[in-house]
């Protein structure tokens, strides 16, 4: 019985290993071909300025609860 399992495991392991490449291949051509759009709003004069607002917003919000 374990020599049989041991056949199909092996044979099933591969077949399942070039399935799954196959399949991130063709997840990978399709994600690649969306195309990024927008964020102008967002974005300042030089484009960093938002996000360092951002970050230092981020910063100031955050309050730590000493009752919890």
């Amino acid at each position: 019985m374990t020599a049989a399992f041991g056949e199909a495991f092996a044979s099933v392991v591969p077949i399942s290993a070039i399935a799954g490449i196959l399949f991130a291949i063709f997840l990978w051509r399709r994600v690649a071909q969306i195309q990024v759009r927008g964020g102008g709003a967002l974005r300042s004069d030089n484009g960093r300025e938002y996000l360092l607002e951002e970050e230092q917003r981020g910063e100031a919000e955050v309050s730590i609860d000493p009752l919890i």
